[in-house]
């Protein structure tokens, strides 16, 4: 594993999942709107980025050998950098997506999620 493929394969990386999923700052709130009902629990992009993350670290530490894991931590702990610092209108509008996220899903739907955990 060389560093600077590693660097320029996470680059490439966030470029792919852009192309495939839309922003990634989108789609952090929307899992950050969605965790929070189904946990009950307020969560926020930069929450979700670290729960990445620390998948990543555990999957590094079962198999460090595989570029990929780096690859994969490399991207979420730029995307942590990114949520660090919330701008106020994106707090906001985080607020209004758990409103739909909860009205989308019925008390039955969620109440079994966590029953499950």
């Amino acid at each position: 594993m060389n560093h600077s493929d590693i660097i320029k394969s996470s680059t490439a990386r966030i470029n792919e999942l852009e192309d495939l999923y839309g922003p990634k700052g989108l789609v952090f709130d929307q899992a950050a709107r969605i965790a929070t009902v189904m946990l009950n629990t307020h969560l926020t992009a930069y929450d979700i980025s670290i729960i990445a993350m620390s998948l990543n670290l555990a999957q590094m530490q079962n198999n460090p050998n595989d570029p990929e894991n780096y690859i994969s931590a490399i991207v979420n702990v730029a995307f942590s950098a990114q949520f660090t610092t919330p701008d106020e209108d994106q707090e906001e509008k985080l607020n209004e997506g758990i409103f739909e996220v909860k009205k989308r899903f019925s008390s039955s739907e969620i109440s079994l999620v966590q029953e499950k955990a």
